[in-house]
C-alpha cells in the first residue's frame, strides 16, 4: 500500500516498539537503583540507558508524519502545543504527585534523610519541565523526566526543524544526510566545549539530546516516503538497525551511529507495516501495551521507590532478587495500565477540548 500525504497511517510496529523501549528501560532504572554493583553496566541493561534516544526519534519520525508530510506542511502551532502538553503533563504531574507524598511522609515519619535531596527549586523545575537545563536538583525528582523537558523543547523547536525540512523535501535523502551532519557537528561543539559526549546528557543539558533525535527522526520521516522496499529488505533493514543501534549504545558510540541504527530500525519496520505485513511488534497484544508504555516510563521510578521502601518496613533485606524484581516490574505493569486508563486517557481529551487561542500558523512548502 503506497503512502501519500493525506493517508492516515498507523505503525503498529513503532507502536509496539515503544514498549519494548519502556520496559527496557525500567529494567535499567531497577538495577541502577537496586540492583548489585554492575549490574547497570551489563551489556544488555546498558543498552537500555540508550533507549530514550530511540523515543526522540520515533516522536520526530510521528510527528513529522501527522503534522508536516500528512498535512501538507500546515498546521496551527497553538493546538500542536495543546496536544503535545495534553499527551506529557498529567501523567508527568501524577508522577511528580505521587513523589512528593513520600516525601512529606518520610518527613512526618523522621525520615528526613531520604527526602533531602528532593530540593524545592528541583520540583518547581520538574513542574514547568524544565529538567533538562542543568536546574541544580532536579535530576532528584522523578530522574526519567528529564526527557520530557527535552521533548518539549523539541516542541518548541519543531516549526523551525519542519520549515528546513520542507525546503529539502524534493530531496529527502539529502535532508537525512543534513541532519546526520547536524548531529556530528553538535557532537564535536559539545565534546569541545565540555569535554562529554552529547549521548551522555540527561539533567545536564539534555535538551540538546532529545532536539538532535528528534530532528534526525524528522528527516527519517521525509526520507521514508523515497524508500521502496521488498519485505525482505525492510527486515533486513530493522534488524542490521537494532544491531547496529545496539552495539552503539554498549560501545558508546558518537550519537550519530545510534541515530544512525535507529533510523534504520524505524524505517524496515514502518515499510513492513505500509506494506500490510504483520510483525511481532505489531501483534494486538503490543498494540494494548504500546499504549501503556508512557505510563509505564514515567511512573516506574515512583512505583519502584514507594514500593521498596514499604518492603523496608515489612522487612525486607534491600537484595533484589528476582522474585523481588519481577514483582517491582508486575507493579509498575500494573500501575501503568490503570494510570493510563483513569488519568492519560481522559485527561487528554479533556485538555484537548479546550478551547485555546491559536498562535500564528507554521507554514511549510507545498513541496512537503
Amino acid at each position: 500500500m503506497a503512502g501519500s500525504a493525506t493517508t492516515r497511517e498507523v505503525f503498529q510496529s513503532l507502536t509496539g516498539l515503544r514498549f519494548v523501549l519502556a520496559v527496557w528501560i525500567t529494567l535499567y532504572h531497577l538495577a541502577v537503583m537496586y540492583g548489585p554493583e554492575g549490574l547497570s553496566a551489563s551489556p544488555l541493561l546498558a543498552v537500555g540507558n540508550a533507549r530514550v534516544d530511540g523515543f526522540f526519534l520515533l516522536s520526530g519520525f510521528v510527528l513529522a508524519h501527522i503534522y508536516a508530510v500528512r498535512t501538507g506542511g500546515r498546521f496551527a502551532f497553538g493546538p500542536f502545543l495543546q496536544a503535545r502538553i495534553a499527551r506529557l503533563y498529567p501523567l508527568h504531574l501524577l508522577a511528580l504527585g505521587i513523589l512528593a507524598a513520600a516525601v512529606g511522609a518520610s518527613v512526618l515519619m523522621g525520615r528526613g534523610e531520604q527526602a533531602a535531596a528532593y530540593t524545592p527549586l528541583g520540583f518547581v523545575a520538574n513542574l514547568f519541565m524544565l529538567q533538562g537545563w542543568n536546574i541544580p536538583g532536579a535530576g532528584a525528582w522523578n530522574f526519567p523526566a528529564w526527557t520530557l523537558s527535552a521533548e518539549f523543547f523539541a516542541y518548541l523547536c519543531f516549526p523551525a526543524f519542519v520549515f528546513v525540512a520542507a525546503r529539502f523535501a524534493a530531496r529527502p535523502l539529502l535532508l537525512l544526510v543534513l541532519a546526520f551532519a547536524a548531529v556530528a557537528l553538535a557532537e564535536i561543539a559539545w565534546a569541545l566545549l565540555a569535554d562529554d559526549r552529547l549521548g551522555n546528557l540527561t539533567q545536564n543539558w539534555g535538551i540538546l539530546r532529545g532536539a538532535c533525535g528528534v530532528l534526525v527522526g524528522i528527516a527519517v520521516r521525509y526520507a521514508f516516503d523515497k524508500v521502496s522496499w521488498s519485505p525482505l529488505q525492510a527486515a533486513g533493514a530493522a534488524i542490521v538497525g537494532a544491531c547496529l543501534a545496539g552495539a552503539a549504545a554498549m560501545q558508546e558510540a558518537p550519537l550519530v551511529a545510534l541515530h544512525a541504527g535507529g533510523a534504520l530500525l524505524i524505517l524496515g519496520l514502518a515499510a513492513l507495516d505500509r506494506g500490510g505485513h504483520r510483525t511481532p511488534l505489531g501483534a494486538p497484544v503490543m498494540q494494548q501495551l504500546g499504549e501503556i508504555s508512557y505510563a509505564l516510563f514515567i511512573l516506574h521510578v515512583p512505583i519502584f521507590v514507594i514500593a521498596t521502601r514499604a518492603l523496608g518496613i515489612a522487612g525486607w533485606d534491600g537484595v533484589l532478587t528476582l522474585p523481588v524484581a519481577a514483582g517491582l516490574v508486575a507493579l509498575a505493569l500494573v500501575a501503568a495500565f490503570i494510570a493510563n486508563r483513569l488519568v492519560e486517557d481522559p485527561a487528554r481529551e479533556a485538555i484537548r477540548g479546550l478551547r485555546l487561542p491559536s498562535l500564528a500558523p507554521a507554514k511549510a512548502s507545498r513541496s512537503a
